[in-house]
This record gives structure tokens, C-alpha cells and sequence, in this order.
């Protein structure tokens, strides 16, 4: 809609912006947020339990957004202070969540000693 465009830039006149045209992105499938839901964070979750650390599913998937999704907002030039916000895992596209799976398991390997299997590898969880 080019009075929508025409209005949104209107905004801006007299300021310095940046202007960024993208083709549409494939968002994450339902199999990638089952998967997600359904391996990668009772895995994480396990693994953060037996290292002392009791919690949530909810709680470790904020664990793992706040330390693979943050991303800078703004820089403010005059202090250098940095404005950070966490992205949603539902604003990721497929690739980015593929990416963002590959930081987990990576993260996971290293630290906890422990793979979490790819969504098409068959797998058998031994919780005891």
C-alpha cells in the first residue's frame, strides 16, 4: 500500500534512517517448534538440573533465548551504551532456527557433555 510507505517515511523526514527491503522469510515449521519443545529443551532442562540448576521448560527456553537471540537495538553514540532486546523464537525463520538449534546442541556438547540428536535421528532418553 503506497500511501502506508508514503506515510511511514513521512515520519521520518528531517531524520537520519536506514531503510530495508527483504523478501518475505519462511517462519520456523510446527515439526521445528515440536521438535524444540519436545527434545531440545527437556534435554537442556535435564542437563541444567543435574548440574544444580532446577528449572522450568519455560524458564530454559528464556535461559536459551537470552544467551543465542540477543541482539543490539541501538548504540548510543555520545555514552556508548548499548540497548540489547531478546528476540521471540517465533520471529525466526526457518534457516534462523536451524542456526539457532546448532548454537544449542554446540552449547550443549561443550559444556554438559551431552548431544541432543538432530530432529531425524532416532533417539531413546534414558531419564532415571
Amino acid at each position: 500500500n503506497r500511501n502506508l510507505i508514503t506515510d511511514a517515511l513521512a515520519s521520518y523526514e528531517g531524520k537520519e534512517c536506514i531503510i530495508k527491503i527483504e523478501k518475505p522469510k519462511k517462519t520456523r515449521t510446527s515439526q521445528q517448534n515440536r521438535y524444540y519443545w519436545g527434545v531440545m529443551l527437556p534435554i537442556v532442562q535435564r542437563c541444567l538440573k543435574v548440574s544444580g540448576h532446577f528449572m522450568t521448560i519455560n524458564d530454559t527456553h528464556e535461559l536459551l533465548k537470552l544467551k543465542f537471540l540477543k541482539e543490539i537495538v541501538f548504540i548510543d553514540e555520545s555514552t556508548g551504551e548499548v540497548t540489547e532486546r531478546i528476540k521471540s523464537t517465533t520471529e525466526l525463520s526457518t534457516a534462523q532456527e536451524i542456526e539457532y538449534f546448532g548454537n544449542i546442541q554446540d552449547w550443549t556438547r561443550e559444556y554438559f557433555n551431552t548431544e541432543i540428536p538432530d530432529p531425524n535421528e532416532d533417539l531413546t532418553l534414558n531419564f532415571e
